[in-house]
């Protein structure tokens, strides 16, 4: 499966971590709207379409370009832990914290959740 960079950033893809989820990284967007009109937004113009088209779907409409704020490439470190459900539900805010992504997976057959983190 494929997905276009517009589509991470309406979808909010890969949304955990400390440096926000992927609609977190656009600065400007283009967006043609129902009627056919284009629209630059950003941060700055038009503050209220920006951050609802980041998450939106595809309701607001189309996005036809996107600007976005890159970091340096850095090197990660994986870890995988298993934990139960709940231990995993009180770890949220510091995974949420302090890593740069993490994700789980629950099975209740196994009454565990595996959860795996990135850190630098």
């Amino acid at each position: 499966m494929h997905q276009s960079i517009a589509g991470v950033i309406s979808t909010n893809t890969m949304a955990t971590g400390y440096t926000g989820g992927t609609s977190t990284f656009p600065t400007e967007l283009r967006i043609v709207v129902a009627g056919g009109e284009v629209l630059t937004v950003s941060r700055e113009s038009q503050p209220d379409v920006f951050l609802a088209a980041a998450v939106s779907m595809g309701t607001i409409g189309v996005i036809s370009q996107v600007t976005l704020r890159i970091e340096d490439q850095i090197k990660l470190r994986r870890y995988e832990e298993l934990y139960t459900v709940n231990e995993v539900i009180e770890l949220l805010p510091e995974l949420h914290a302090t890593h740069q992504q993490f994700s789980w997976v629950s099975s209740d057959a196994l009454e565990a959740s595996l959860v795996v983190w990135d850190s630098r």
